[in-house]
């Protein structure tokens, strides 16, 4: 039986995606590219970071 702990030490990462053309979600996006370095404790706040960022651009935007 598999333990639930016995998993791989390290995970590959999917590669950082490509610019997109917008200048402030390629900016936010790039956040992401040390992700795979900090703890896993930290990912949230991370992806909060992010999310909240976007969200902020999104508002700002013209409409």
């Amino acid at each position: 039986m598999t333990e639930l702990n016995g998993g791989p030490d390290n995970v590959p990462w999917p590669e950082p995606p490509e610019p997109g053309g917008d200048p402030v979600v390629d900016s936010v996006a790039g956040g992401l590219t040390d992700l795979p370095g900090l703890p896993v404790e930290e990912h949230l706040a991370r992806y909060t970071e992010i999310h909240d960022a976007l969200l902020s651009a999104l508002d700002s935007e013209d409409t």
